[in-house]
């Protein structure tokens, strides 16, 4: 049988896992409603080029076109 001790501290770091995990999820939602509030998205680097998430999706590849 585990000892009670071990158990409550696996718990507890369990527990301050998942709530560092929630805040990075809660941080990057509200970066996401912000972007598409303002009608953008973040640029992505395809090798040298800067490529925003909207440009992939209008033109219908992951290359902007010249």
């Amino acid at each position: 049988m585990r000892n009670i001790q071990e158990v409550l501290r696996q718990k507890e770091a369990d527990l301050t896992r998942v709530r560092g995990e929630v805040d990075a999820l809660r941080l990057v939602t509200s970066l996401l409603t912000e972007n598409e509030a303002r009608g953008t998205l973040p640029e992505t680097k395809i090798g040298s080029e800067s490529v925003s998430s909207t440009d992939k999706f209008a033109h219908g590849s992951s290359r902007r076109q010249a």
